[in-house]
């Protein structure tokens, strides 16, 4: 099983919203979301590799961090399956 996660996140009360990959850092899909819910976060879209297309944004190396790879103010932008924060887009399948 993949251990590839990619969440989009938007923080409510500071306004924020961001796309964070995470390669080998969680077991499981919902240690990664439990740890952004607990710091305030409402998820805005979860997938593992193989749901979803890399897009604009380079894979993640394998390691023990989290990835941000776009960070902008305001709620993301969702056009269908396509998930677009700060001109970093990827598409769920």
């Amino acid at each position: 099983m993949s251990k590839y996660f990619r969440i989009t996140a938007w923080h409510r009360t500071k306004n924020f919203s961001f796309i964070g990959d995470s390669n080998g850092k969680f077991e499981q899909l919902w240690q990664f979301s439990s740890l952004l819910v607990k710091s305030g976060f409402k998820i805005v879209e979860v997938s593992q590799e193989g749901s979803f297309d890399f897009g604009n944004m380079p894979k993640a190396a394998e390691d023990n961090h989290i990835l941000i790879h776009a960070c902008a103010k305001g709620t993301p932008i969702i056009d269908g399956h396509k998930i677009t924060v700060a001109n970093k887009t990827y598409t769920t399948l």
